[in-house]
């Protein structure tokens, strides 16, 4: 939230997340993976990291039930208009159906599949010996940090990246494609 937001809301921060994150995340709750570099070698300490990411959603983490968590810190004037609107926000919103369940054996599976893809999309890009394996290697890796978390601010070599490869023009003309059919 902008400083400029939260000095019009009174509401310093706001956090939503699925708490799904909490099977692969250290005790400092630091977002970690493996160096760039090491993607791009494809060495062991990259396909070790994505084989424990792996493990850890395919094992017995399945077991445990996981939810949402959806945090607020704000002013108590905020506080106390919010607390007087919810009660029928949540019946609009809980009205509407945005709800999807899906058995969190399923989640941890469809996690554990993307980190497999995206580790055979690399193991496939080097063998290829593109002349932009380093870009396509940086957005990967960012690729594989998001199915534990969010970043919230792009690293400058992602940006970079993806502005080289033109993903916003191309998402506009898939956008305007998509409207138009």
């Amino acid at each position: 939230m902008s400083q400029e937001q939260a000095r019009q809301t009174h509401i310093a921060f706001r956090s939503a997340y699925n708490l799904a994150y909490e099977v692969i995340r250290p005790n400092d709750n630091s977002p970690t993976f493996v160096m760039d570099k090491d993607a791009y070698a494809v060495n062991n300490d990259f396909i070790g990291e994505c084989m424990q990411a792996i493990n850890m959603y395919s094992g017995d983490a399945k077991k445990r039930s996981y939810g949402v968590r959806d945090e607020y810190r704000m002013s108590g004037a905020a506080m106390e208009q919010a607390i007087l609107v919810v009660p029928q926000r949540m019946e609009e919103l809980l009205a509407s159906n945005p709800i999807l369940w899906i058995p969190t054996k399923v989640w941890l599976e469809f996690m554990a599949g993307r980190i497999r893809a995206l580790q055979l999309a690399q193991i496939s890009l080097k063998e290829l010996e593109l002349p932009n394996l380093g870009i396509l290697t940086g957005i990967i890796c960012h690729m594989i940090q998001c199915t534990s978390t969010t970043a919230i601010i792009l690293d400058f070599h992602v940006r970079e990246s993806m502005a080289l490869l033109q993903v916003s023009r191309k998402f506009r003309i898939m956008m305007t494609w998509r409207c138009s059919s």
